[in-house]
């Protein structure tokens, strides 16, 4: 869904504080990867990341890693038993700011199936934890749904049309019939489930650290000394990414502190780069910006996300245009446009550098996502020349876009949410509402009254059936006296159905075109 979906939701079922961001696949991963390393030094050696099918299982929307499998035989008894196991565990995911559900079973299958269906997503730590007694996987499952099993959408829509609801329904019927109707992999899967056969998991190796740590020598807050030292950090880490053709996508440089808790400074790049002058300088631009505390005691300079080292050919006379002529290279990331969104998002945020992408959606206010241009892997942004040129006839010939020659069809500014206007004819006053379907003479905004001397429209917008109650936009085009350019549009807000003349209309500025 939508950053605004979400935030509706979010305002229908009332929530307070919610903070919603966009989701980072690469960044839950990192995350996911971290979380394993931590239980592979604290808990077991035998954690590995949940292997995924080819497509989305049933009841999962996101095809992607989200749960960790741990062997913790022979082990249990250190923390005091299975208990005292998922304890440990509790308590390593709250220092870390997680909470996570947890089951222990004697299959794998068993334990993913508990702790994705018979656990509930409850905030007590209590209620987010089950233990599935030895020998008794059958039992514990029996009434779970079918979804618990890992199993294709499509095998999950064939059992609900069959009134195969749980896993205890399914587990009666013979397997012999189940194999040549529903797939071997249901079989494989129930087989699992039961610990009839073993499932093997791939335990967990870290990729190899870019990572470079240094103690200062006595504690300091003079800020060349520190540039001086993230300097050298980086240009260590530089070394071990050049070993292997990559190049640092995400950099983070962390300050401990002697006092007041430790200092993260994070950079995004446009491009992967292994130039270590380059990336000091964007992390030296971040800690000019930040005030210290207290004196640093420890620098950490780590890259959390690479990407192969991409180069072009120069021309043999012209090194400014890329052509076939010669064999030499160079880093896509040396370029200036590279270096131009690297700098801004040192020095205004990675979120505040974008670029936009189109949705399809009708609604102006969702026909479009931003990304940010720095810190993402190159395919992820579509940036390539030959997508953008697929799509080239198309954007040229929809009217979805503005055309060459009707270049005012859309604002040059879309309000993020739109205004609403007071609005009044001549020989009426103004008001929010009206139930007349036709453009108003006045318009009154932030006290202020505009009359209009020429409009273009309507243009109608709605959206499809199938995303909800529907949503009417008549869209115009204005000129005020004020020598201002709108884009406006009416909106029925209520209407009796079969009585169109008891409709109810709002008029809302959304955009501007100067």
């Amino acid at each position: 869904m939508s950053i605004a979906q979400a935030h509706q939701m979010c305002l229908a079922a009332e929530l307070d504080d919610v903070v919603v961001q966009r989701h980072d696949e690469h960044l839950d991963r990192q995350q996911l990867d971290q979380v394993a390393w931590w239980m592979q030094q604290t808990i077991s050696p035998m954690v590995a990341i949940e292997s995924l099918d080819t497509h989305p299982w049933a009841g999962h929307l996101r095809h992607q890693c989200e749960s960790l499998i741990c062997d913790i035989a022979g082990i249990a008894h250190l923390f005091g038993g299975e208990a005292g196991t998922l304890d440990a565990v509790t308590t390593l995911l709250t220092s870390m700011g997680l909470a996570g559900r947890l089951a222990i079973a004697d299959s794998v299958g068993a334990a993913w199936a508990v702790a994705h269906t018979r656990i509930a997503k409850s905030h007590a730590a209590e209620d987010r934890c089950f233990i599935v007694p030895p020998g008794d996987d059958r039992a514990a499952i029996e009434d779970l749904p079918v979804t618990g099993l890992r199993i294709a959408p499509e095998t999950a829509e064939t059992l609900g049309r069959l009134g195969v609801e749980t896993i205890g329904h399914l587990l009666r019927l013979p397997r012999s019939g189940i194999a040549p109707r529903l797939g071997i992999g249901l079989v494989r899967r129930i087989e699992q489930a039961l610990g009839e056969v073993d499932e093997p998991v791939g335990v967990y190796h870290a990729e190899a650290e870019h990572s470079e740590t240094l103690s200062m020598e006595y504690p300091t807050t003079d800020s060349r000394i520190l540039a001086d030292r993230i300097e050298r950090l980086t240009d260590q880490v530089r070394a071990g990414l050049a070993t292997r053709q990559r190049g640092a996508l995400r950099l983070t440089c962390r300050l401990d502190l002697s006092i007041h808790p430790p200092l993260t400074l994070d950079i995004g790049l446009f491009a992967p780069s292994a130039d270590a002058k380059h990336l000091s300088g964007l992390l030296v631009h971040r800690l000019e910006q930040i005030r210290l505390r207290s004196a640093v005691e420890r620098l950490t300079v780590s890259v959390t996300l690479t990407g192969p080292l991409r180069t072009v050919q120069t021309p043999l006379f012209e090194s400014a245009s890329p052509t076939r002529s010669t064999s030499s290279t160079h880093s896509l990331s040396g370029s200036s446009i590279s270096r131009l969104i690297d700098s801004l998002s040192g020095r205004l945020g990675r979120n505040a550098v974008v670029e936009l992408k189109l949705t399809g959606d009708p609604l102006p206010e969702n026909a479009y996502q931003t990304f940010p241009m720095a810190g993402n892997l190159i395919g992820d942004s579509n940036r390539s020349g030959r997508h953008r040129r697929s799509h080239a006839t198309h954007r040229r010939y929809s009217s979805f876009h503005p055309s060459p020659t009707d270049a005012m069809r859309r604002p040059v500014a879309l309000l993020k949410n739109p205004l609403p206007l007071s609005i009044a004819w001549a020989d009426s006053s103004f008001a929010c509402d009206t139930c007349l379907p036709t453009l108003p003479e006045r318009l009154r905004i932030h006290g202020v009254t505009h009359r209009i001397v020429r409009h273009w429209g309507p243009e109608r917008i709605e959206t499809g059936w199938w995303k909800g109650p529907s949503i009417n936009r008549d869209y115009y085009r204005i000129e005020t006296d004020r020598n201002q350019w709108w884009w406006i549009f009416r909106q029925t807000i209520s209407k009796v159905a079969g009585q169109p003349s008891d409709a109810t209309y709002r008029w809302m500025l959304h955009g501007h075109f100067s």
